[in-house]
């Protein structure tokens, strides 16, 4: 009896402390507090009902549709597309959707876009809606019985000559090329108007505290010490310069906590902090940090202090171990974010940019 306490203990003590963590929704993650780079998905509730993929024979390609929303476990379409066009004007962003799902497991799954613009890619990953396009992985191993999305957001230059370009999409599993998909971006000769001149943009209001918080900074002393180190400032650069690309311009700066019951609470740019050894310091100069920070991500607005903002989109008020599930628990109904630690975009933000776009197209048609 006394050994088997003893082999207990060890098989405890060994075990991974990150496999305790749980996300907001009460699940346990199975891996390390706040992942950033590397990630897996939690276990997908809904079993695949093997009588659907009987008659899917290897990797199967297709285009989809952006404003679909394809379940993990069930076979994604009944009519592959093997073709798609896109219109756009100059300066607009463009998304598209490609699926790959197969019937056996399908190691190193990877994709490649051959087009003559940029373009922001990733597999969008299960949450446990598909919503993460992450744009980290340059591979996945897909799973028996289940579909991978994959979400383009092509960039077109404000230079770009009008016209038809024709491109590819080319998936493969290891060395061994799944399919091909091909692609033609119609590009107009009208021009979008530059994010700095958006009409119309809702307000959304960063939280610095949620970014702080999940990044978990080596000097913090407990949870909710805000340090506004050079690495926060850092951490937060590419989610804000997001922000502003999609044509915010106002630089909101809390002086409550705006009515707002979040995962991370929003508090006061000056305030007084008590270190856990007694000591307390203010940080007097953190509203104007803010400011000079948001002023060099390209906000170029007014500044607008805020004591309730119940009316304003949220924009990174992630909930505990948000990349896994992003659903918050029924104490913090009030969480929301479009865009995940990592700058990883979600599919909800990359809509949003595509209506905020079409808006500017009507108003310069005015």
């Amino acid at each position: 009896m006394k050994r088997l306490i003893y082999i207990l203990l060890f098989f405890a003590c060994a075990m991974p402390l990150g496999g305790q963590n749980r996300t907001q929704n009460g699940a346990l993650t199975g891996q390390k507090k706040y992942p950033l780079l590397n990630y897996f998905e939690l276990a997908c509730p809904e079993p695949a009902v093997v009588s659907e993929w009987k008659d899917v024979k290897g990797v199967q390609i297709s285009w989809g549709s952006v404003d679909s929303s394809y379940a993990k476990t069930s076979v994604p379409v009944s009519k592959v597309v093997k073709a798609l066009r896109l219109d756009a004007w100059r300066g607009e962003t463009v998304m598209a959707q490609a699926l790959v799902w197969s019937a056996k497991s399908a190691p190193d799954v990877t994709f490649s876009l051959d087009l003559p613009f940029s373009a922001e890619t990733g597999y969008v990953r299960y949450n446990p809606d598909p919503d993460v396009i992450d744009t980290f992985p340059r591979s996945l191993d897909l799973q028996p019985m289940t579909c991978q999305p994959v979400w383009l957001a092509i960039s077109i230059p404000r230079d770009a000559s009008p016209g038809t370009y024709r491109g590819k999409l080319t998936v493969r599993s290891g060395a061994e090329v799944a399919g091909v998909l091909s692609l033609a971006v119609k590009v107009d000769a009208r021009i979008l108007p530059d994010p700095s001149r958006w009409r119309d943009v809702p307000d959304m209001i960063p939280n610095p505290w949620s970014v702080a918080r999940y990044y978990h900074l080596a000097e913090w002393k407990t949870e909710y010490t805000e340090a506004w180190s050079p690495e926060h400032f850092e951490n937060m650069r590419p989610l804000m310069e997001r922000l502003s690309s999609a044509g915010m311009r106002k630089i909101y700066v809390p002086e409550s906590d705006l009515g707002l019951k979040t995962t991370d609470a929003y508090r006061p740019m000056t305030v007084r902090l008590e270190r856990l050894d007694g000591t307390s310091a203010e940080y007097a100069d953190v509203r104007d940090a803010w400011i000079a920070f948001m002023r060099s991500c390209g906000f170029d607005g007014p500044v607008v202090t805020l004591t309730e903002a119940r009316d304003k989109l949220q924009y990174c008020s992630w909930p505990a171990e948000v990349i896994l599930d992003g659903r918050a628990s029924s104490a913090h109904p009030d969480d929301a974010f479009l865009v995940y630690p990592g700058n990883r975009p979600s599919v909800r933000w990359m809509l949003l940019l595509r209506d905020l776009q079409n808006n500017q197209k009507k108003f310069a048609g005015r």
